[in-house]
């Protein structure tokens, strides 16, 4: 007698990523990097604006991981932090030219980094959503196999 199980299987989501695209490789670790569709964090922000800021977190530490990956990555990624934790300090003492502080971590990074980094930064971003959305789609319906 046939049994059927239902089991929800993320290997699926994780199949579906073309063999052909190892660079990758280090962004279908999701474990360090954070579901774009993660339940609301901050009541006072729209839901459009708490999913805008997470994707930008997401965004910046793929390009950090696409900075490590770069010829002269220790300077470039070194730089990019100091940047980062710079105007996170002048937001948070509330220097108007650090608000929103997105937009402020946006402009100096995209400078210093440059137009190729930042590219290929947005492609992987990119692929990470439409992976995470796969991945979220195959988990919430059940998947049925027969155990014999």
């Amino acid at each position: 007698m046939d049994k059927e199980v239902t089991s929800s299987s993320s290997e699926t989501a994780d199949a579906s990523l073309s063999p052909s695209t190892p660079r990758f490789s280090s962004v279908r670790n999701t474990s360090t990097l954070m579901s774009v569709a993660a339940p609301p964090r901050h009541p006072n922000l729209s839901h459009d604006e708490q999913l805008q800021k997470r994707r930008f977190a997401v965004f910046v530490k793929i390009l950090f991981r696409e900075l490590d990956r770069s010829e002269d990555r220790a300077e470039l990624r070194e730089v990019a932090k100091a940047i980062v934790l710079d105007c996170t300090r002048r937001n948070r003492l509330g220097d108007p030219a650090y608000r929103p502080l997105m937009n402020a971590v946006d402009q100096r990074l995209r400078r210093h980094v440059g137009e190729t980094h930042w590219r290929r930064a947005h492609l992987y971003l990119q692929h990470y959503i439409k992976q995470d959305a796969l991945r979220r789609s195959t988990l919430s319906t059940p998947v049925r196999t027969a155990i014999v």
